[in-house]
């Protein structure tokens, strides 16, 4: 078709009831836009991580059998509050970077800004209340002190 055709669109874009006639060169013009908009669209939607997809770094001990500890197979932290984690990342649409470290680095790797979440058996104490916000425990155990049955010395708290 010569440039200086005119041709209705309307059908394309859609609008069934539009009477304007384009030209072809705005036509091809109005589609070139159309297209790299939707490439745009398209590279968005698939190389932008979707909200809340965030990671984060989590701190855990690999000492702390069952609640965490060291898989000599994989050489990765697992046990039960790396499951817990897990399955809070899951559910709230992120993902998480387990680090392994050592128990008395976990607060200042916390506090500085090395790892964001902290996920071990960590007693709370008031002295870690200040400088740690803790969630609701997911396990609690009382402390005690077992001996010989045969020792028969009187032991206070």
């Amino acid at each position: 078709m010569p440039d200086g055709t005119k041709i209705d669109l309307g059908w394309i874009l859609r609008f069934p009831h539009s009477k304007r006639e384009f030209s072809l060169t705005e036509a091809k013009e109005m589609m070139s836009k159309l297209l790299n908009g939707l490439l745009v669209i398209l590279s968005l939607v698939l190389f932008t991580p979707a909200a809340g997809a965030q990671t984060y770094k989590v701190g855990a001990t690999p000492t702390g059998v069952p609640f965490t500890f060291l898989d000599t197979k994989t050489n990765s932290v697992q046990g039960v509050m790396v499951d817990v984690i897990q399955a809070v990342a899951k559910d709230q649409g992120f993902t998480v970077d387990i680090q392994g470290m050592s128990f008395n680095t976990l607060i200042p790797s916390l506090t500085t800004g090395k790892i964001d979440i902290i996920s071990c058996a960590l007693g709370i104490t008031p002295q870690r209340q200040e400088v740690v916000d803790f969630t609701t425990p997911v396990y609690t155990y009382g402390e005690g002190v077992v001996v010989n049955d045969k020792d028969a010395k009187q032991y206070k708290s």
